[in-house]
C-alpha cells in the first residue's frame, strides 16, 4: 500500500525485546517527606515532655510511638534501594531474631532477686513473654533493634561509597555496621538504666566496673546480638539490581536521630555524671554524619552544564 512504503517493518530479530522485570513499588519523595513528619512529631513529643516533665506521665505513650514509628521509618529508608521482597523479609527476621535472643537470654540470665543480673523494668511498657516474675521480652526492643541495625547497615553503605568494589568490602560493612549500633548502644545504655528505667543490668554498680550502671559484657552481649541479626538478615539485604542507584540520606537521618534521642534524655541527668554518655555521642555523630555526607555527594550523578545559546551571527 502507498501510505505504507515508508514505514519501516521490523522483524522479531530487530525489535527491541520487552522488559519482564517485575515494577517495584519505590516510596516517592512526598510520601518520604510526610513519613519524616509523623516522625519527627513523635520525637517532638517526647523529648518535649522528657525534658520539661520527666519521665512521667504520657511519656511513656510517647517514647513508645516513637520506637514504633522510628523502626518503621527505618524499613521505609530502605525500601527506597531494596525491592519489597528482600527488605520485607529483613526487616521480619531481624525482628524474629532479636526477639528470640532477648528472650532466651532474659530467660536464662535475669533474676530480679540477684544483684547482679539484668531484668526488665515494668517501665518499659508491656511484656511480650513472661515467666513467673520475669519480664522476658518488652516488645518495644525488637523495633529498637531493627531501627538501630537496618539504620547503620544502610548508613555504612553510604560511607563505604568510594569503596564499594573493594575486594573486602562487605567485612568492612560488617565491621562498621557493627561499630555504628555499638556507638548507639554507648548512648542508649545510660539512658536506659539512668533516664528511662527501661532495665538494670546489676543493682549495686558502686564498686563494679561500668559504663553508667552498664557493665562491660553488657556491649559483649550487645555486640554478639548485633552479629546474629545481621548473619542471619544479610542475605536479604544484598539485592543484585537496586531500585535506585542513587543513595539518599534518610538512612542516616534514622541513625542520627536515634542517637540524639538518647543524648537528649541523657542530658536531663547530666549532674549525675552522664556528660560523658553526651560528649562521647557527640564525638561518634560528627565523623559519621561528615563520611556518610562525603559518600552521598559523591555518589551524586555529574551535573551536565547547559548549552550556551547560539550567537544571531550562528544562526545564519
Amino acid at each position: 500500500m502507498p501510505e505504507q512504503q515508508g514505514q519501516r517493518i521490523l522483524s522479531p530479530m530487530t525489535r527491541p525485546a520487552r522488559s519482564h522485570a517485575p515494577r517495584h513499588w519505590r516510596p516517592a519523595d512526598a510520601h518520604l517527606y510526610a513519613a519524616w513528619g509523623v516522625v519527627l512529631l513523635a520525637f517532638a513529643l517526647s523529648i518535649a515532655w522528657l525534658l520539661t516533665k520527666g519521665p512521667t506521665g504520657p511519656w511513656r505513650w510517647f517514647d513508645s510511638a516513637f520506637i514504633l514509628l522510628i523502626s518503621l521509618m527505618s524499613v521505609f529508608s530502605a525500601a527506597r534501594r531494596l525491592p519489597a521482597q528482600n527488605i520485607v523479609p529483613a526487616a521480619l527476621i531481624i525482628l524474629g531474631t532479636s526477639a528470640l535472643a532477648i528472650a532466651t537470654f532474659a530467660y536464662y540470665v535475669s533474676d530480679p532477686s540477684s544483684n547482679s543480673k539484668v531484668g526488665f523494668n515494668d517501665s518499659f511498657g508491656p511484656s511480650i513473654l513472661n515467666s513467673n516474675d520475669k519480664r522476658l521480652l518488652p516488645w518495644q526492643l525488637p523495633f529498637l533493634i531493627l531501627a538501630m541495625t537496618l539504620s547503620s547497615r544502610e548508613t555504612t553503605r553510604l560511607i563505604l561509597r568510594p569503596w564499594r568494589r573493594e575486594k573486602n568490602y562487605g567485612l568492612w560493612l560488617l565491621g562498621i555496621s557493627t561499630l555504628l549500633v555499638m556507638f548507639i548502644c554507648v548512648a542508649m545504655e545510660p539512658f536506659a538504666i539512668k533516664v528511662a528505667d527501661w532495665w538494670k543490668w546489676q543493682r549495686d554498680t558502686a564498686n563494679a566496673d561500668s559504663w553508667h550502671g552498664a557493665p562491660w559484657w553488657a556491649f559483649a552481649c550487645w555486640l554478639t546480638l548485633v552479629l546474629v541479626v545481621y548473619w542471619f538478615a544479610g542475605p536479604w539485604l544484598i539485592v543484585k539490581r537496586p531500585l535506585s542507584m542513587i543513595p539518599d540520606l534518610s538512612p542516616v537521618g534514622v541513625w542520627l536521630l536515634l542517637l540524639v534521642y538518647f543524648t537528649l534524655g541523657n542530658i536531663t541527668k547530666i549532674a549525675e555524671g552522664l556528660w560523658q554518655a553526651v560528649i562521647a555521642a557527640v564525638v561518634a555523630a560528627i565523623p559519621v554524619c561528615f563520611m556518610a555526607w562525603r559518600g552521598w555527594k559523591l555518589s551524586q550523578p555529574p551535573v551536565t552544564p547547559a548549552p550556551a545559546p547560539a550567537s544571531s551571527s550562528e544562526a545564519a
